[in-house]
């Protein structure tokens, strides 16, 4: 039997370098994400993607 799972995915985002990271949500529920590039604690972005990435046509 296959089996299917789909993850959902979520941006993350430094207010003081700017950097921007997309995770698996799951696997990083209830823990705080370190900005791999200054250490400071990033911010979830609610809507799933920054403005600035979204592909606009």
């Amino acid at each position: 039997m296959e089996t299917t799972s789909t993850s959902t995915t979520g941006w993350w985002n430094c207010a003081e370098c700017d950097v921007d990271l997309e995770l698996v949500e799951s696997d990083v529920t209830g823990f705080a994400v370190d900005c791999p590039d200054c250490g400071q604690t990033m911010a979830q972005w609610r809507d799933g993607i920054p403005d600035h990435l979204r592909m606009t046509g």
